[in-house]
């Protein structure tokens, strides 16, 4: 009698860790799976951000202090060979210049711009937008459907002869009344927080010039 109990109570213990062994091992896998995919996806998203300040910072490195071309900038009409030149538009104050190319994604375009026109609101006049499109006229009914309150101009594709031209990639930069430029920056749709910070740390330097 006292064999058959103390195999009964074994039979127990033993399915009891069976059960546990069943589950707490898989359930330990899947965490260990899943700490692995976090740890990777961090990974990746640390060698982003490593490259996105990497890039920005050289490209400030080389193109701070330089003088802007005085290009000329057009109206909305194609043909209009009446530009006016960049220096013209120049106050007392910096302008925030918006470069932007019918190549960039037009996606992250209209992001960039509800964020902009966000952070500008009160201040619109310090902002321009200088694109190079093939069509003006499809560049000017995306204006109007996004309803930007920022001037834009059309330039010529290369008249900024500059390396930052040859990213395929739309970016921002402040002029100064001296034509000197500064305060590059080539957004990426991965990090909008760094483009909205971009925005109130140039704003502060306009209002306080």
């Amino acid at each position: 009698m006292k064999e058959k109990v103390i195999i009964k109570y074994s039979l127990i213990v033993v399915s009891l860790v069976a059960l546990f062994l069943i589950f707490y091992y898989p359930n330990k896998i899947i965490e260990k799976d899943t700490m692995y995919s976090y740890l990777a996806d961090f990974t990746v998203e640390i060698q982003k951000k490593e490259v996105f300040f990497r890039s920005n910072y050289e490209l400030n490195m080389n193109m701070t202090g330089l003088h802007a071309p005085n290009i000329l900038l057009y109206t909305e009409i194609m043909n209009d060979d009446t530009g006016k030149n960049l220096s013209e538009f120049v106050s007392n104050k910096p302008l925030l210049l918006y470069r932007y190319v019918d190549i960039n994604c037009s996606t992250c375009f209209g992001m960039e711009i509800r964020t902009l026109q966000d952070e500008f609101v009160d201040t619109s006049k310090f902002v321009n937008i200088l694109y190079s499109y093939k069509m003006d006229f499809d560049f000017n009914v995306f204006i109007r459907i996004n309803q930007i309150c920022f001037p834009w101009y059309r330039i010529d594709s290369d008249a900024f002869e500059w390396k930052i031209e040859e990213y395929a990639s739309s970016y921002y930069f402040v002029l100064y009344p001296s034509m000197k430029v500064s305060h590059f920056f080539v957004p990426d749709k991965n990090f909008p927080e760094y483009s909205k910070q971009y925005f109130q740390d140039v704003k502060k330097l306009i209002e306080s010039y």
